[in-house]
């Protein structure tokens, strides 16, 4: 009904909520979340971890996921991005357009599963941090 739909939660900014892992699990597992803002949590490299297995192959209802400023480290954040990049088959179907993980380590390693994820999801706007190189300087600025 009418009033079903319009009690439906579609936007929960749960941002410096120190939610950790299991809330960041748990508002992703939730139905009907079209926006979904987890930033600045320190969920970190263990959440990021945590949280892979619910985005592999993308998401079929969060259109908007910002996990930005949650201190992962590079490896963490590849294996987030190649779950999502991970369909389960060609009739998988994700609403996933905007990803933002800026504020989490993004070097090389990061960048390459970037552009495995856009093979896959031609589609998906993520938003990250220019990518950092092995001495801890942005690219640009070294020379």
């Amino acid at each position: 009904t009418d009033s079903e739909k319009s009690s439906t939660l579609k936007n929960l900014d749960l941002s410096y909520t120190n939610c950790g892992a299991e809330g960041a699990k748990a508002a992703l597992a939730s139905g009907g979340l079209h926006t979904l803002r987890l930033f600045g949590n320190t969920i970190g490299s263990d959440g990021f971890d945590a949280i892979a297995p619910l985005l592999q192959g993308g998401h079929p209802n969060i259109e908007n996921l910002d996990l930005g400023g949650n201190n992962a480290e590079e490896d963490s954040v590849v294996r987030l991005l190649d779950s999502i990049a991970d369909k389960k088959d060609e009739s998988t179907h994700s609403k996933l357009a905007v990803l933002e993980i800026g504020g989490n380590m993004f070097g090389d390693m990061a960048m390459e599963a970037l552009t495995r994820l856009q093979s896959v999801w031609p589609e998906l706007d993520v938003a990250h941090d220019k990518p950092v190189g092995e001495s801890g300087w942005k690219d640009e600025d070294q020379d």
